[in-house]
């Protein structure tokens, strides 16, 4: 069993705008642990991985700009879509980014998420293999099922397992095998029952009269082998948006329930 690395149990911090006291406070309250190789953090919905246009803020800006060594950059290995909330890890390394990297690249890093999705999900398959392709827009880069045969088919892998259940939505547990682009997302309206506040993929703004403000996908934990082969499970805790709205469901979600 990998070692259990948590962080504090309480909310992800809101990112607010101010001084370099502030920004310090804020970036040590999104860090799960912090070594002269590696950085785990805890990321907020809205609060995008990297720089791009039209951003304010990222997390790559955000922890470079508290970190005690400037020279060091923090280095980007994985991504979270902006929306979506969770565990990260970065490198302050080259050696650790291009371990870290290649490990993700590879598979090597096994991921879960929790996804509150639209409907009752009880006969849900826990397992889709369903291949994907990028599908651009006038607005938004985004991804749709491909077909067997289609020569810009990417494989896509997710494993499910259904945790809760209500009349008009379900807790699901996904364990991408591959890292898609929007893979989850995709895979889980593909199957009929897409994420709540993901209107890109068909998911609902509001459900049993209660309004979704943001895609209901949460980074839960990864389990991250070091340079020996031991692995750690590194976890953020569920956010208070996405455990308020489970219980407003009905779906009964408390901190530690699930493992």
């Amino acid at each position: 069993m990998p070692r259990d690395r948590g962080g504090p149990r309480r909310p992800a911090a809101a990112v607010q705008s101010g001084g370099f006291q502030q920004l310090r406070e804020r970036a040590k309250a999104l860090t799960l642990h912090a070594d002269p190789r590696l950085l785990v953090i805890n990321k907020p919905a809205g609060l995008a991985s990297q720089p791009g246009r039209g951003l304010d803020e990222d997390v790559v800006s955000l922890m470079q700009g508290q970190a005690r060594d400037r020279d060091r950059p923090v280095r980007l290995v994985h991504r979270l879509d902006r929306e979506t909330s969770g565990v990260m890890v970065m490198a302050r390394t080259a050696r650790e980014a291009a371990r870290l990297s290649a490990l993700f690249a590879g598979h090597g890093v096994m991921k879960a998420y929790l996804a509150l999705v639209h409907g009752d999900a009880t006969g849900l398959r826990d397992r889709i293999d369903v291949p994907l392709k990028p599908m651009r827009t006038a607005r938004a880069a985004l991804v749709q099922v491909a077909g067997p045969n289609d020569p810009d088919a990417h494989s896509a892998s997710t494993g499910l397992q259904v945790l809760a259940t209500s009349a008009g939505a379900s807790l699901v547990l996904a364990t991408p095998k591959t890292g898609r682009m929007h893979q989850i997302r995709v895979h889980l309206a593909h199957a009929g029952h897409p994420l709540l506040g993901d209107h890109h993929y068909g998911g609902p703004l509001a459900v049993s009269g209660i309004r979704v403000t943001r895609i209901m996908l949460h980074a839960w934990w990864l389990d991250l082998p070091d340079a020996m082969d031991q692995v750690t499970r590194w976890s953020a805790p569920v956010p208070e948006d996405f455990a308020t709205l489970c219980d407003r469901l009905g779906l009964g979600l408390r901190h530690g329930t699930y493992r």
